[in-house]
């Protein structure tokens, strides 16, 4: 009687490791694309947060620029008093990265403390911001937000609605600021794609001053319009 054998032939083996190795590789192709994609996904969020973080920062402390009453309640009772000698608002064109100095009270602030000086400046790409009272010797900066590529402040008089200028100073005497014109260019920190050049920023006041955001890398650019109340009366 004759044995039948069973088994796999060499180029049946051949032809199985073949098609392994193709299933492999597509199989790898797809998790790496798909890491890509979540990379740059998290790049492009981590970006678009800073920004709108750094704009609600400069927003608020726009909007109490140059406020002077404490309001406090002790015992049931509300007083308010007045917080006279501020500078509102002070600030200095840099072109693409300005700088910006306010001074305003602040009733979340302890009585003392309640007159708050606060500052931005971007040293080395780094937007840096300082709190401190009104009455500090110096000012004291922690960085904010890195690779920052352009904070562009531009102002607009309460004589001319519809005009831009680069600092407040450019404002004429008897005229107030109305409001101050906000923008801020971010680029990601880590590489992500390589489409990141079709992003760009130019100035509205400060002619030829433009960036464009770095190959390879995401950006996020944001504009606000912020209105300036309490410094009419200044």
């Amino acid at each position: 009687m004759r044995h039948s054998e069973t088994g796999f032939t060499l180029i049946e083996l051949l032809v199985a490791m073949a098609i392994f190795v193709v299933v492999l590789g597509v199989v790898g192709v797809y998790f790496a694309r798909q890491a890509k994609l979540s990379k740059d996904t998290q790049a492009h969020a981590q970006v678009q947060d800073t920004a709108r973080s750094v704009m609600q920062l400069v927003t608020n402390d726009l909007l109490s620029a140059g406020a002077t009453q404490y309001v406090a309640t002790v015992s049931g009772a509300t007083t308010t008093s007045t917080v006279t000698g501020l500078q509102p608002l002070t600030a200095s064109d840099g072109g693409l990265v300005d700088a910006l100095t306010v001074e305003y009270v602040s009733s979340l602030r302890s009585q003392a403390n309640a007159c708050r000086r606060v500052g931005y400046q971007v040293v080395s790409g780094v937007l840096e911001r300082s709190d401190v009272a009104c009455t500090a010797s110096a000012d004291s900066y922690v960085a904010l937000a890195k690779h920052v590529l352009a904070f562009d402040l531009a102002y607009v008089c309460s004589d001319s609605p519809t005009d831009l200028q680069p600092a407040p100073g450019s404002c004429p005497a008897s005229t107030y600021v109305r409001s101050v014109q906000v923008s801020v260019m971010l680029r990601s920190d880590d590489r992500a794609g390589a489409g990141g050049g079709a992003v760009s920023y130019a100035s509205t006041v400060d002619s030829g001053a433009s960036v464009t955001c770095p190959s390879g890398y995401d950006c996020a650019v944001l504009t606000q319009v912020v209105q300036t109340p309490n410094l009419k009366d200044k």
